[in-house]
């Protein structure tokens, strides 16, 4: 919906991040950007696009087709969000889940904590309230779990799956995912009244 607001290229695209001036490359059929120490895209530079045709950035679909955004001068880069669903849960927890099952250089587990992990999910399915519309299936199955999945692993199982299967520096890095959502989160300090149960 974003990248149509803003008539933008897709999150698959090469130029595709809405944040910095980079072009993505292809590795494993996945867009990466895989440096760190570019220029910010900013509100200046997005409408500077379409005044500049030599420009190396090549965010915008068709520079003939201006959103109607830029016209009344919204914001274009820091008007609309990144949300915490799709970059923190799908892109950062879904893709350590996936290094955790398939890939050597990022951690894969051995067959045998993958089947622990696989028979601590059943269990957690047995003890699912109902208000968790979907159940976590077996991790040796990460790559199609749905975003709802992923959070609720984040935010409900996270520990206790991976609890003596993950070293325990592993365990602490992963959990750091965890405290940083509820953080910048509308977290509250104050304690829930007694009255509110």
């Amino acid at each position: 919906m974003r990248s149509y607001l803003k008539r933008t290229k897709g999150h698959t695209g090469y130029w595709a991040c809405d944040r910095c001036i980079q072009r993505g490359q292809i590795i494993n059929r996945t867009v990466l950007y895989r440096d760190v120490n570019v220029s910010s895209r900013t509100n200046v530079n997005f409408v500077n696009y379409h005044v500049n045709d030599f420009s190396d950035d090549e965010h915008v679909k068709d520079p003939t087709d201006i959103s109607p955004f830029v016209k009344i001068n919204f914001p274009m880069v820091t008007g609309f969000i990144i949300d915490p669903m799709h970059a923190s849960i799908e892109g950062a927890l879904g893709r350590r889940l996936e290094g955790f099952v398939f890939v050597v250089g990022e951690g894969k587990l051995s067959s045998q904590k993958i089947d622990e992990a696989d028979m601590r999910i059943m269990f957690f399915r047995e003890c699912r309230p109902y208000e968790f519309n979907r159940y976590v299936g077996k991790l040796s199955t990460c790559k199609n779990y749905k975003i709802h999945v992923k959070r609720n692993i984040l935010y409900y199982l996270l520990y206790l799956l991976f609890k003596g299967i993950l070293e325990d520096h592993d365990l602490e890095h992963v959990m750091r995912l965890q405290y940083g959502m509820l953080l910048l989160g509308s977290f509250d300090k104050k304690p829930v009244s007694q009255s509110t149960l």
